[in-house]
This record gives structure tokens, C-alpha cells and sequence, in this order.
């Protein structure tokens, strides 16, 4: 698709939260022969997602479809007129369905590398403002999204095994990471003598 259409505007990432969301496990209880109850185990969740793939699937399919319905493809239309998308499904270790997704958006900027002009980029960063934030709001503000992006949008300081996945001391996610007041485009530094191999050096060494 890339070859007909260019490079996409947003790569996206769904991941089913099917510990957290109880109809799920309800389902998944019922359909075992087992009794519901008003919560459960972690253990409890994750035998009941390994001994159902084929039902995990259906359920993040149904929800896969509403969101797309709903928010994406119509509706809210969150990222602008979605003209074309594709998605790829996958199940991770422990059972749970996962979409990656390239989606074109129509009257989207174009990046075209290092050549772009100032004025495209401009309009880059301002279609990036419009649908991506990075704003954590405060509890006092709105208590239950707080905690879902703290809990799961926040990279903790305690890497997980897939962050030293290739070193056992360095987060190969890049992890942690200067923070940016803005937005803007992250391109490869232009090494074109030794003073900027030695910026480059102290880089790397500082990204870690």
C-alpha cells in the first residue's frame, strides 16, 4: 500500500486491555462454566485469557471494530478523514490480540526527509498538535484517566524484561528520554567532520 498510497500519516498500536475490562473476564467465565464474581485474581484473568485465544480474538475483533466505526473511520473521526488503513493483527505471549495499523489521512502534510522545506515542516508539527497530546491531567481534574495513563502511558522507571530484552542495562525502547517542550522533527544528526562525530558520540552516551 505504501507504494500506491506513500508513506502513512499515523502508525498505530492497539493493544487489548483485557485485563481491565471486566465484561471480558465475565465472558471469558461463563463461557468456562465458572461462576462471575465482583473481581478477580490477576492468575484467575490470565488462565481464564490462555485457556480462551479463539474468544479472545472475537471479543477484541468486535471492539477493534467499534472503535474503528466510532472514532476513526467515522463518527468522532479522531484523526481527520481517514481515506484508507490497514491493520495487522498479532497475539502476544500471554494470549492477548494486538493491531498494528497504518492510517492515510487525507489533506495530511507530507515529510519528504532532510529536503523538506521549513514551510512544510511547519505544517507538520501543527497537524501533530491538532491530534496527538501528550497532556497528563491531574487527579483533581479527571481521577480514572489519571490513573490509566500513569499506569499504562507512563514508561516506568523499573524496565520490564522486553526493555532489556538485548542489554541487561539499557532500555532498548531509549528509555529515559530528555523532555521535549515542543513539538518537532527528530532527524539524524549530520556528521561531516570530527567535531560533529564527537557531538554524536556525546549524543549516544547521554540518550542511555
Amino acid at each position: 500500500m505504501t507504494r500506491q498510497l506513500g508513506f502513512s500519516t499515523f502508525f498505530i498500536t492497539l493493544s487489548s486491555a483485557d485485563l481491565r475490562w471486566k465484561d471480558f473476564i465475565d465472558t471469558f467465565v461463563r463461557h468456562s462454566g465458572f461462576a462471575i464474581k465482583k473481581s478477580y485474581t490477576f492468575e484467575e484473568k490470565t488462565k481464564f485469557l490462555r485457556t480462551n485465544p479463539v474468544l479472545a480474538a472475537r471479543l477484541f475483533e468486535r471492539k477493534f471494530t467499534s472503535l474503528m466505526k466510532s472514532f476513526v473511520t467515522g463518527g468522532a473521526c479522531c484523526l481527520g478523514n481517514v481515506k484508507d488503513w490497514f491493520a495487522r493483527m498479532e497475539m502476544q505471549l500471554r494470549g492477548s490480540p494486538r493491531s498494528h495499523m497504518p492510517t492515510w489521512v487525507e489533506g495530511a502534510p507530507k515529510y519528504f526527509g532532510p529536503q523538506t522545506d521549513e514551510k512544510t515542516r511547519e505544517e507538520i508539527v501543527k497537524f501533530c498538535d491538532k491530534y496527538i497530546t501528550t497532556r497528563f491531567p491531574l487527579l483533581d481534574e479527571d481521577v480514572e484517566l489519571h490513573n490509566i495513563i500513569k499506569e499504562v502511558q507512563t514508561h516506568s522507571r523499573n524496565h520490564s524484561k522486553s526493555c532489556l530484552k538485548y542489554h541487561k542495562t539499557l532500555c532498548r525502547f531509549g528509555f529515559p528520554r530528555p523532555v521535549a517542550r515542543r513539538t518537532f522533527i527528530c532527524e539524524p544528526m549530520k556528521v561531516d567532520n570530527d567535531d560533529d562525530k564527537e557531538c554524536c558520540k556525546k549524543a549516544k552516551k547521554h540518550s542511555y
